[in-house]
């Protein structure tokens, strides 16, 4: 009875506080404002120029791979590209020959919001590792500065200056001991724990079981993903111009990025700015979040007031590339890219949104075409 009464508790709780939603839910109430944004842009997909280096300017699919190696190598940590075939010899020879140590980190190459990412501790599960994944993956280094940030940027397409939108601060899982409690009970202790427990009791399994000590605390989670728990934190007050004087440098080596967060590990912002200690995890693009939005001190309202200030930037970021001959990818092929990607076709929702926006003379060159494939 203890339990259900604080399952129904923590459901009630999930429903009425807009950090646990889900995608559609935050974002459909500003549908509005993306079509203000189209029809001030004259084009329904917009932002799909707003970086001219990555496919669709990063909604969906782009390489992980291809966007580190737009910046320099001392700003990214040591990866090594793998073909789902790829032979474990060559990744031990790889950490060896990088002179990296254990745990390294092994993450999809097309993926978002932390999905398939894993710490690899050891030779065995290096060579497990490589038995078992079937798509493109990155081996990287782990880096290990004290703390990760997530920068939303927007380049200006005319000067090249950086204009630092936003920075989240990330705090990882964790719980602290009481003495008493198992790490699982204490991380059913809170709705933010609760929520990711079946997935940890999958990957960690008997680690669950321990007591840990009083005052002590452990982190259980070490991907700052906000959907496997890390908490966002709004870090704002980090904004300064010697910030972005040093990311509009960086960026002239970036060439073809103008928008999006850029996910970085430092000990603090200060010192990578003064003594270029840092490493970039990755860049996203168009389809990024400004995580701090999910800040949970935010208010509703101060949460789409933030989103609606970075789509604003976006669409401006978006005008511009536009006037220098950067033209947004197609109706067609952005339905098409999302049909594939998210495994829509053939839902009757799908169906309809392409019957709307795409012209009777495409849809019918495309039923040609099935009938001879």
């Amino acid at each position: 009875m203890k339990e259900e009464l604080k399952r129904l508790k923590y459901r009630v709780q999930q429903q009425i506080t807009p950090e646990f939603w889900s995608m559609v839910r935050f974002y459909l109430p500003l549908v509005p404002i993306y079509l203000y944004f189209a029809i001030k842009n004259r084009s329904l997909t917009y932002f799909t120029n707003v970086n001219p280096a990555i496919p669709f300017g990063g909604l969906f699919g782009e390489s992980k791979f291809e966007i580190l190696n737009l910046f320099p190598n001392s700003a990214i940590p040591k990866t090594l590209y793998l073909e789902p075939n790829a032979s474990f010899t060559d990744g031990f020879q790889w950490v060896n020959d990088s002179k990296i140590t254990f745990p390294i980190v092994a993450k999809p190459n097309v993926g978002e919001r932390g999905d398939g990412v894993q710490f690899i501790y050891n030779t065995e599960e290096l060579k497990q590792f490589y038995l078992n994944h079937k798509t493109p993956y990155l081996l990287q280094e782990a880096i290990t500065y004290a703390n990760e940030y997530g920068i939303f940027i927007a380049k200006n397409p005319e000067t090249g200056r950086v204009k630092v939108l936003s920075i989240t601060g990330k705090k990882f899982l964790s719980v602290t001991g009481d003495g008493k409690q198992t790490v699982k009970e204490l991380l059913g202790n809170t709705l933010r724990g609760w929520l990711q427990l079946p997935k940890i009791e999958l990957e960690q399994g008997q680690n669950l079981d321990i007591i840990l000590p009083k005052g002590k605390t452990e982190i259980i989670g070490n991907v700052g993903n906000h959907c496997l728990g890390t908490t966002f934190l709004d870090n704002n007050h980090l904004i300064t111009p010697q910030l972005e004087e040093y990311l509009t440098s960086l960026f002239q080596f970036a060439e073809g990025l103008y928008y999006g967060r850029l996910d970085i590990k430092a000990n603090s912002i200060s010192e990578m700015v003064e003594e270029g200690k840092f490493s970039v995890l990755e860049m996203n693009g168009v389809s990024s979040e400004p995580g701090l939005a999910f800040d949970p001190s935010y208010s509703l309202f101060k949460s789409y007031r933030t989103v609606i200030s970075h789509l604003k930037a976006q669409s401006e970021v978006s005008r511009l590339l536009s006037l220098k001959s950067f033209k947004p990818a197609s109706n067609e092929e952005t339905l098409a890219l999302l049909g594939d990607y998210h495994q829509l076709n053939g839902k009757w929702w799908f169906t309809f949104l392409k019957k709307l926006l795409l012209p009777k003379k495409y849809l019918e060159q495309v039923a040609q075409l099935k009938q001879f494939a």
